[in-house]
């Protein structure tokens, strides 16, 4: 994965509570952090907006997928209005991470959306890279 790339939609969502893989730095990268309760926030105030998540969880179970710089360049938020969009993007919690640490563990209770906004990272699946 690399700039742009977006995982943890669905624990954003909550159809996942638990994290299938372990995402680490692979190089310095800068993320972006939206917590599932400042969504939730936001759509208290923008129902609207649900019919599009609403949506694409129905897409995503259809075609079974998995898991751009800003929310509204990512195919997850493309298509929310501005007004929604600037909310959530002043709830974002910027991290940087270093070169071998790891962003998020399998297994681990997560309710946050990770948006790569620079750098790249590798995904272990189990054993697998």
């Amino acid at each position: 994965m690399t700039t742009g790339s977006v995982f943890g939609e669905l624990t954003l969502l909550g159809l996942a509570t638990l994290r299938t893989a372990t995402i680490a730095a692979s190089t310095t990268c800068a993320v972006s952090i939206l917590h599932q309760s400042s969504l939730k926030t936001a759509l208290t105030r923008f129902p609207k907006e649900s019919e599009h998540f609403a949506s694409m969880v129905q897409e995503r179970h259809e075609r079974f997928l998995t898991p751009l710089t800003s929310l509204q360049n990512t195919e997850f938020f493309g298509g929310c209005s501005q007004v929604f969009m600037d909310l959530l993007k002043d709830r974002l919690e910027e991290r940087l991470f270093m070169p071998g640490q790891e962003i998020v563990k399998e297994g681990a209770t997560n309710q946050a959306i990770h948006i790569i906004s620079r750098g790249k990272v590798v995904c272990t699946l189990g054993e697998l890279q």
